[in-house]
């Protein structure tokens, strides 16, 4: 899995998603963030400001460009100056038609339907679920340390509550 290689050997790992496929780039920088300590999200706002946080691309860097129909004009031009800078673009559309297809070094495609005006991301969901098991997979002799003391310090500060506590309300 040549995308996963990619991702984890990266000197910075960025995640691009305009739209609805912002959330999906949220969610996978989360885990990336975990797992390779080494990502950031581009967060949409003009093609300027994007330029701005990916300034420092080169051919060491990976940037995951997350984009589905209706394609965002942005997201396109995000891929293309990634593109024009060296740097690996692991692209994630419906299709290899995909106007962000083109710059892809690897293209991992998830078909997408839009039934109606709510866009149905199950698809690229997965394949994002997926990519984030094999990278936990391929990395876990330096991740297992830092998630274990991750484990110990929700547990002591109490970040989260089990079942078997109950809720306040009892």
């Amino acid at each position: 899995f040549d995308a996963v290689n990619r991702i984890v050997g990266a000197r910075n790992v960025y995640v691009f998603g305009a739209g609805s496929c912002k959330h999906l780039a949220g969610f996978l920088t989360h885990y990336l963030q975990l797992l390779v300590g080494k990502a950031r999200r581009i967060t949409v706002a003009s093609p300027s400001q994007i330029c701005e946080q990916m300034i420092d691309l080169n051919e060491q860097d990976v940037v995951i460009g997350i984009s589905f129909p209706r394609y965002s004009k942005i997201s396109v031009q995000a891929m293309h100056y990634a593109h024009s800078k060296g740097a690996t673009v692991v692209a994630l559309p419906d299709s290899a038609l995909s106007p962000i297809a083109p710059y892809a070094t690897n293209l991992l495609t998830a078909h997408s339907d839009m039934a109606s005006i709510v866009d149905s991301l199950v698809a690229p969901l997965s394949i994002i679920n997926a990519l984030i098991v094999a990278i936990s997979l391929r990395t876990m002799d330096q991740t297992r340390p830092k998630l274990e003391e991750l484990e110990r310090l929700w547990h002591s500060y109490g970040v989260y509550q089990s079942v078997e506590e109950g809720t306040e309300a009892e």
